[in-house]
């Protein structure tokens, strides 16, 4: 509303109609790694488990809340009652997998899940991003890792960017893909990307 307010303050200013204004549309942002104990609603983090327990009372922010008391939890999924038995169970991770829709979970990160470090010659993981083109090689990965995408493409002369693809989207396994030339970045929460 403030914003057709100034619009037509500028119109009257200016001596124009409102139609004549051009309305830019706010920037899309792309997001980054999700700041710890922020809680992550409809989504998994499979994997890389290493201790579960029942929340009796059924709120996910319990769950956080023994993640984020535990120095070793790097992620947690904590899974809704009765899918998993009849409490809400809540899964601790180290180190903090990707996060995957899933209705019947809320997943998040603990203080010991900051971002991956970057490999020497390649930037930092772009989370929630896709470069899409300028695929030469491509190929399943054994986990739901990102990292491991990365490091195909920092062992490979060749490659001077990456796209990794979560499971269950390309097929049932995670996908790597290897490119160049290096393509500019797009938002797509199914992918994290990188570059050199």
């Amino acid at each position: 509303m403030i914003d057709q307010i100034r619009v037509a303050t500028l119109a009257v200013l200016f001596g124009v109609t409102a139609s004549c204004v051009v309305q830019v549309p706010p920037p899309v942002t792309v997001a980054g790694p999700p700041a710890s104990g922020a809680l992550e609603y409809g989504m998994n983090r499979m994997g890389s488990d290493y201790r579960n327990v029942d929340v009796p009372s059924g709120r996910p922010e319990d769950c956080r809340e023994v993640c984020l008391s535990d120095a070793s939890c790097a992620a947690f999924t904590f899974v809704k009652p009765g899918v998993q038995g009849p409490s809400a169970r809540c899964w601790l991770k180290n180190p903090a997998p990707p996060a995957t829709p899933d209705e019947n979970c809320v997943s998040g990160i603990g203080a010991a899940g900051s971002a991956p470090a970057p490999v020497v010659g390649i930037g930092p993981l772009e989370f929630n991003t896709n470069r899409m083109g300028g695929d030469y090689r491509n190929f399943d990965l054994p986990s739901a890792n990102p990292e491991l995408c990365r490091d195909a493409c920092a062992s490979d002369p060749r490659c001077l960017a990456f796209t990794y693809v979560n499971p269950g989207v390309q097929g049932p396994r995670p996908r790597c893909w290897l490119k160049n030339p290096s393509p500019n970045p797009s938002p797509d929460t199914n992918c994290v990307s990188g570059a050199k």
